[in-house]
């Protein structure tokens, strides 16, 4: 089946168009998700609202078969919502805390933190699509595509 069926399918009403395209993408987009949130939870909970909004808003695809650039741009928009979510509900604890955790590597401490500090300047110079590459692991490439969606030397 191809995409545009998938989704006259799916904007039909008839749940075998969903299947079809959660059987079809599932995966890849587990791994995207992972990629960019790295807890399997989390992925997991990604690709099922992506689903969830596939049912609900396929039918403004203007492209019927873009589904799967679609998906994906879906499953990056909600990704990204979540890690602001994240960091804004837990911003990184006071140097207070961290060494009452039991840390005692003072010096290695603060040279992890001038590197973090450091790699965020460098990152924030950085757009979105710039990180996106840089963070990308050659796991988060489809089956079969990793020479394309990859482009570190080596990972293929």
């Amino acid at each position: 089946m191809r995409d545009s069926e998938i989704v006259a399918s799916i904007v039909a009403g008839d749940q075998a168009g969903l299947a079809a395209a959660y059987d079809r993408y599932a995966g890849a987009l587990f791994g995207y998700c992972r990629s960019l949130l790295h807890e399997p939870a989390d992925a997991a909970d990604m690709v099922h609202d992506t689903f969830v909004i596939a049912a609900v808003s396929v039918h403004q695809l203007r492209e019927p078969d873009r589904l799967r650039p679609w998906l994906y741009a879906v499953a990056r928009n909600l990704c990204l919502r979540k890690l602001r979510a994240d960091k804004a509900a837990a911003p990184y604890p006071p140097p207070e805390e961290a060494e009452a955790a039991g840390d005692s590597d003072a010096g290695g401490d603060a040279e992890r933190a001038e590197l973090r500090a450091l790699l965020r300047a460098a990152a924030g110079g950085l757009n979105r699509r710039e990180r996106d590459v840089i963070e990308l692991r050659p796991s988060a490439c489809p089956a079969g595509t990793r020479t394309r969606c990859c482009p570190v030397p080596g990972h293929t």
